[in-house]
C-alpha cells in the first residue's frame, strides 16, 4: 500500500478503534486481521472493495499490544500492518481528566508525553487534522502534524511538508517547512538534500531576524557535520552559540530554558570534548 494503515504506531485510548487504509488499484476487497502480542489472530474480516474502514465494535482488550495487518485482495504483495498499544482503562480516565480545557498544541503535548508505554501518536494526529479541518490557514497546525508524522515514523510527513510549500509564499512558514522536509531527506539518506533545505531555511531565518530559529538550524548543520566533518561542525556550533546568545528570553522560551541550549553547545564546543 501506499501509506500505511491506521492506527501505525504508538499508543491508543480507545479499545474499539476505527481501522483506516488507502484503496488499491486492482483489489477486490481487503482482508482486515488483528493479532495480538503472541501473534494469535483475534480478528479477521473480508471488507468489500468500496471500503477503507472498519470500526472494531467488539473492542479490544486493554494494556495489550497488537499488529493490524490490511491485504488487497487479488492483488500480490499489497498489504500494509500497523502496531499500537491500547492503554489501559485507567490511564485513559487519567487522560481525559488531564486534557480537560486543553488547546489544540497543549493537548498534542500531552498525548505525546503522556506516560504509557508509548505516544499517542494516532490521538495527536487526529486531534491536528480536526483543528486543520477548521482552520485550514493555520499553517502552525500544518506544520505540527509533518513533526508528529515525522517523530512517528511515518512517511505522511514527506507530503504534509510539500503540500504546506505549495500552500503558501509566507517565508517564516517554508523556513519550518523546509526544516522539516531536510529531517525526511536525512531519513532518506539523502545529505546534500538536506544540507540544501537547511541552508534555505537558515537564510530566510536570518532575513526575518528569528535568531533562534537560526541558532537551531546552525545546530542541526553542526550536528549533521559532527562524524563527518568536525572542523565545520565546530565552526556551525560557534555560530550557534553566538546566536543563542543572542536571543532574548520570553515567556514562551524562558531564561533558564535558553541557558540549556547554550550550555549543550558549549560542551560540543569545548576542548575537552
Amino acid at each position: 500500500m501506499s501509506l500505511p494503515v491506521s492506527p501505525a504506531t504508538g499508543a491508543i485510548r480507545t479499545n474499539q478503534p476505527t481501522i483506516r487504509w488507502n484503496p488499491i488499484t486492482d483489489a477486490r476487497g481487503y482482508t482486515v486481521e488483528i493479532r495480538d502480542a503472541s501473534g494469535t489472530v483475534v480478528f479477521s474480516r473480508d471488507v468489500s472493495l468500496d471500503q477503507t474502514e472498519l470500526l472494531l465494535s467488539n473492542g479490544l482488550g486493554r494494556g495489550q499490544q497488537y499488529t493490524v495487518i490490511v491485504s488487497a485482495l487479488g492483488v500480490i504483495d499489497a498489504d500494509s500492518q500497523g502496531e499500537f498499544f491500547v492503554i489501559s482503562a485507567e490511564d485513559e480516565q487519567e487522560l481525559a481528566a488531564a486534557e480537560e480545557g486543553l488547546s489544540v498544541f497543549e493537548k498534542v503535548e500531552l498525548y505525546l508525553n503522556f506516560p504509557v508505554i508509548r505516544p499517542l501518536y494516532t490521538d495527536a494526529i487526529e486531534a491536528l487534522q480536526r483543528a486543520i479541518a477548521d482552520n485550514p490557514d493555520n499553517f502552525d497546525y500544518t506544520l505540527l502534524l509533518g513533526h508528529v508524522y515525522w517523530e512517528a515514523e511515518l512517511p505522511q510527513a514527506k507530503a504534509q511538508y510539500e503540500g504546506i510549500l505549495n500552500a503558501t509564499t509566507e517565508p517564516a512558514v517554508i523556513a519550518q517547512a523546509e526544516v522539516g522536509l531536510a529531517r525526511v531527506a536525512l531519513d532518506e539518506q539523502n545529505r546534500e538534500q538536506a544540507i540544501a533545505l537547511l541552508e534555505s531555511a537558515l537564510a530566510k531565518f536570518e532575513t526575518l531576524g528569528d535568531t533562534f530559529s537560526v541558532a537551531q538550524t546552525y545546530q542541526f548543520l553542526a550536528e549533521m557535520n559532527l562524524e563527518t566533518e568536525p572542523a565545520v561542525a565546530q565552526e556551525l556550533y560557534s555560530q550557534a552559540l553566538e546566536a543563542y546568545q543572542a536571543v532574548e528570553p520570553t515567556s514562551a522560551l524562558p531564561e533558564e530554558v535558553l541557558q540549556r541550549y547554550i550550555r549543550v553547545i558549549q560542551k560540543e564546543i569545548s576542548p575537552d570534548r
